[in-house]
């Protein structure tokens, strides 16, 4: 039950490297709305929950989407083959001094992520969510950026938010779309 990208997705536990950003410690809500403003996919490209599926992608759905809320296509393999569902992800500031609140919505669960950080030169987010009581990560990559490059600062990033995880590459350059 990936919920991505939504996010980042996709919008959980993101905290936002930026040079316009006073307190570099929270993710701002302007830093999770440029992320999702993008026509291209955005891959998970690391996980904290298992490896059960790979090569996830979001890609927001045009016309579908307003200053704050937006509809992605989410696409996956798993063991069964291609599967796909629509996200609803609805952003919202958080309480003062905290990061914005995130929730994801497909037909049958909603989950609350917390946006942690966002890195502009790699285009990458980092985002977490609770999952049974147990802290969970997951980190979103433009297509772009994994096109041409590997996110190290990201990687960097994500080791930090998601100290003492285990970290499971879902993205991969034979990824068919």
């Amino acid at each position: 039950m990936y919920f991505i990208f939504a996010l980042a997705f996709l919008l959980p536990s993101v905290h936002a490297i930026s040079e316009e950003t006073e307190n570099v410690d929270i993710a701002t809500l302007s830093e999770v709305i440029h992320f999702f403003n993008t026509t291209e996919k955005i891959w998970l490209y690391t996980t904290s929950e298992g490896p059960e599926r790979q090569c996830l992608s979001i890609k927001k759905i045009p016309g579908k989407n307003n200053a704050r809320t937006y509809q992605f296509e989410q696409e996956y393999l798993d063991n069964t083959g291609t599967h796909t569902q629509i996200l609803t992800v609805e952003v919202n500031e958080g309480p003062s001094g905290e990061p914005p609140q995130m929730k994801v919505k497909n037909d049958t669960t909603t989950t609350d992520y917390t946006p942690e950080k966002f890195n502009v030169n790699e285009q990458c987010g980092i985002f977490s969510f609770q999952r049974s009581g147990e802290k969970q990560c997951e980190m979103y990559v433009w297509h772009d950026t994994v096109r041409r490059t590997t996110p190290e600062v990201c990687f960097k990033e994500v080791d930090f938010v998601c100290k003492d995880l285990k970290k499971y590459q879902l993205y991969s350059s034979s990824c068919p779309w």
